[in-house]
């Protein structure tokens, strides 16, 4: 195994890690939004590295994480804006399950 393809595979390890602690240390959707990202970044990452096995699979590869991350962020960002209409703040508050506003 090369070099290269060891190191991007601990740069992809410490990009998944670090989005894991983003979503799981914060209450506010907007760092938690953006550790989603930065794990889905990781995982394309990764994708992109397996590719690079054959062009075939690269290339396909390359049009369905670009797809994906687009979608991915559409809806990431739909819903942050309509929490914040619905709550008027991005901070997450835990709740009792079966409690009614």
């Amino acid at each position: 195994m090369s070099i290269i393809v060891l190191a991007i595979e601990v740069i992809v390890a410490m990009l998944f890690s670090l989005g894991f602690v983003a979503i799981i240390s914060s209450r506010s959707l907007l760092k938690m939004l953006l550790g989603v990202e930065v794990l889905f970044n990781a995982a394309l990452l990764y994708l992109v590295l397996i590719g690079t096995l054959s062009p075939v699979i690269s290339s396909v590869y390359a049009i369905v994480t670009v797809t994906l991350a687009a979608a991915e962020v559409i809806v990431a960002v739909s819903i942050a804006v309509l929490y914040y209409r619905l709550h008027e703040k991005v901070e997450i508050e835990k709740s009792v399950v079966g409690e009614v506003d």
